[in-house]
């Protein structure tokens, strides 16, 4: 029993010995990696003759080159940091490979710095309010539009800007009755075919070629005006809808037709719609980049200016309803310059249809320009509504 004893005692002090013989090697394995890159040929060989360390020997001239540029030095230097865990040249990360909270602690603290230096240089490459954004053209206030007019009407005030061959007497249409009439039900549809545009902001003075007057955003698009719109038309009793789909986006090309489609739906839902206002801002730019903003004065309010589009069938679309429709916009022009003048430009009349072929009353609004700001489009849209309202309540 005692000769057992003896003999597994003997061989547990063997093992322990061979464990801590291993570790040394190990150890002295790692160090050796790391140094052997960093010593010179001559370092190295002298090394080997003098015979400090078997396993340097080993690993350096049997399985490794040797180190001879910086480039290698650097392959050493990543592989003993990989295999120690810590980087020699950096004490400090010596203590972090013992201490992970510090190490996490310093990784934090490292990208913070990362991302205020990159917030810095982010805020270092904005041009400031001096610097120069590029070309700018002014924004010129106007209250009269340049074209070709015929004014007729009780109070010599209505015009027209004729791009037609159509002779057009204002005081016949003015006196004839419009074929439209009140039934149950939406009376007015409201739509945007171009419905991402809006307006220049408040206080610009100056604008450049690059800055956009178009937005998806439809508290700052033609359908903020549209809203208004409506809400005026029914405080004043006429029943109205508005239909606030972008038309115009992700395409511009076929804006007219998807308008078109909505418009029929909702006809064959409310066969009681008679009227169809298309709510636009219009964009007047001269040729040499001067932009135009179109103002007037309503009771000391500052309104933009409102122009009653229509279409006709000599573009060569089938349209037999386009005099039906100038009556109507006829007779709100004439209510527009009778109780707020100088609101409304000449009533524009061209050859192309735009889907006003769909109604008896179907007319495009252009709510001021792109000149113009939200605040002045809402009070023109405002007095045009009641506008509307009268000339449509009266039937």
């Amino acid at each position: 029993m005692r000769i057992g004893k003896k003999r597994r005692t003997a061989r547990a002090v063997i093992i322990n010995w061979t464990c801590v013989y291993m570790f040394v090697i190990l150890f002295a394995l790692t160090i050796g990696l790391y140094f052997a890159g960093r010593t010179t040929v001559a370092t190295m060989n002298m090394a080997l003759k003098s015979g400090q360390t078997m396993i340097v020997n080993a690993c350096v001239k049997n399985v490794i080159p040797y180190i001879e540029n910086e480039q290698q030095e650097s392959l050493w230097h990543a592989a003993f940091c990989y295999i120690a865990g810590f980087d020699i040249k950096k004490p400090q990360t010596i203590l972090y490979s013992q201490l992970s909270s510090i190490k996490t602690a310093q990784a934090i603290n490292e990208k913070n710095e990362a991302a205020q230096s990159t917030q810095e240089n982010k805020e270092a490459e904005k041009p400031s309010e001096d610097e120069d954004e590029g070309e700018k053209f002014p924004i010129v206030q106007t209250s009269s539009v340049v074209g070709s007019f015929s004014g007729s009407g009780k109070n010599k005030t209505v015009y027209i800007n004729n791009e037609t061959s159509f002779e057009i007497d204002i005081n016949k249409m003015l006196e004839e009755k419009l074929s439209i009439t009140k039934k149950d039900g939406p009376m007015v549809l409201i739509v945007h075919t171009h419905t991402t545009e809006s307006y220049t902001p408040s206080g610009k003075q100056t604008y450049s070629p690059s800055e956009s007057t178009r937005t998806q955003d439809k508290n700052y698009n033609v359908v903020r005006v549209g809203e208004v719109i409506k809400e005026e038309l029914v405080k004043n009793k006429i029943n109205a809808i508005h239909d606030t789909t972008i038309n115009d986006y992700p395409s511009y090309n076929g804006s007219y037709k998807k308008t078109l489609g909505i418009i029929e739906d909702y006809l064959k839902k409310y066969p009681s719609i008679q009227v169809v206002l298309d709510v636009h801002r219009d964009g007047m730019t001269k040729q040499d980049g001067t932009k135009m903003k179109v103002c007037a004065d309503v009771g000391g309010e500052n309104s933009a200016q409102v122009m009653v589009l229509c279409g006709s069938s000599e573009g060569g679309l089938k349209h037999d309803n386009w005099r039906e429709n100038l009556k109507l916009g006829l007779r709100i022009q004439q209510e527009l310059t009778e109780k707020y003048p100088t609101l409304a430009r000449p009533l524009q009349l061209v050859k192309e249809r735009y889907n006003q072929h769909a109604t008896k009353g179907s007319l495009i609004l252009e709510v001021g320009t792109d000149g113009n700001t939200l605040e002045e489009a809402l009070v023109c849209a405002k007095y045009t509504a009641r506008a509307i309202a009268s000339v449509l309540g009266e039937l």
